[in-house]
Formats: structure tokens, sequence, C-alpha cells
């Protein structure tokens, strides 16, 4: 009989070991975590993209590092001032990752987007602090619809009338945008699945000329 010796690995070297995979490459990921993220990310950088606040998108990834298990991000320039319509377009920045899941897959990562929920909460509780409240939203397109995607009051059970109103209609405002340029939208998301990271030259590449704002 051949001895067999069973060697016992503790959980968190087994999360360490995966940690250290997942970062040499998103390809490594399940396929429908990958679709996901690409999906997440390209919402947020399409709604950037046609926000007046952002000076340019810098950066888009799908592959973790060493302090994320799941590291997907978009990083974006956004200009040194603060004006009403800038917090109203953060905010929508901020929940565009689950405003493009929501259109694209038909369901919601709520639990994945922790920290775009509290960012956008953040800034929801700086705009009814501020003069900035719910008279000054600069969308007259945009009204108070929480019966489309009503993720806001479960998430934020806490939060008040007024900043969950200001963030459904963010997330709606999110939503427009990502519907009318849904072609950009499944564009990127495709390119930003093949090759992982985009700098800011292959975001332009892919989405074309931005459009022109009145500052």
């Amino acid at each position: 009989m051949i001895p067999v010796t069973v060697a016992i690995i503790p959980w968190s070297a087994v999360k360490k070991f995966a940690r250290e995979l997942l970062r040499k490459g998103s390809h490594l990921l399940p396929f429908s975590g990958r679709s996901r993220m690409a999906t997440h990310e390209a919402g947020h950088a399409i709604v950037a993209w046609h926000s007046s606040c952002v000076v340019n998108i810098t950066k888009i990834t799908i592959v973790p590092d060493r302090t994320s298990e799941y590291g997907a991000a978009t990083s974006y320039e956004v200009f040194n001032r603060l004006k009403p319509e800038d917090l109203w377009e953060r905010i929508a920045i901020s929940l565009a990752g689950l405003a493009a899941e929501a259109l694209v897959r038909g369901d919601l990562s709520i639990g994945g987007s922790s920290s775009d929920l509290d960012r956008a909460g953040i800034i929801a509780e700086n705009i009814a602090d501020l003069p900035y409240d719910l008279s000054r939203c600069p969308w007259t397109d945009v009204e108070y619809a929480p019966q489309r995607f009503d993720l806001i009051p479960l998430a934020y059970k806490s939060l008040t009338s007024t900043n969950t109103k200001i963030l459904n209609i963010c997330l709606q405002r999110a939503v427009m945008i990502l519907e009318a340029h849904r072609e950009q939208l499944n564009a990127l998301t495709a390119a930003i699945k093949s090759q992982d990271t985009l700098d800011s030259e292959a975001v332009s590449a892919v989405l074309g000329e931005r459009p022109t704002f009145t500052l």
C-alpha cells in the first residue's frame, strides 16, 4: 500500500493563490464574470464620456490587482470645480455600472457594487446639505421614476426621502444615456472583454470624438 500524505492548506493561502492567478489576467475569470465586469465598467465609461464634468477617461480595466479580488475599475479626470450639475453627474457616473447591468443583462449585482452605491450616497448627501436641492436638478427630461429600476431604496433604507429621489433620478439619467448610446456601450464592452485594459487612446479609438459641452 502506497502511503499518502494529505496537506491541510489554510483557506487564507488558497484565497491568496487565487488572487495571484486572477492578477495575471482576467481571462482566468469565468466568462460570465468577465462579461458582467466588462458591461459594468463600460457603463461607467459611457456615462462619463457624455458628462460635462469629466475631462478625460484615463483607464478602464477588468484585471484584478493585489488589493482586490475583483479590482475592475474605470478611472477618469474631472474638472476642479463645484457646480450643481457636477454633483448630479458624478452620481449618475457612479450608478452607471448598475444601470448598464440592468439594461444589458436584465439583472443587478448590487452586492459587488457597494462602493459605487456608497460613493453615490455620499454625493447625494452633499447635494442635500448644499443649496442644490431637487429643484436644481440639471436635467429637465428626467423624472423620479423608481418603478423602472427601484434598487436604491433596497440598498439605502436609511436614506432620507430627498436623497433617495436624487439617487433614483441620477440612475434614470444613466439609463437614458446608455440607451441613447447603446452601440457605444456594446462596442466598448467587447473591447474591454478582448483587451482587459484600455488606456485613454484605446477608449477614444472605440468611442470616437467626444461630444462638445458648453462650460
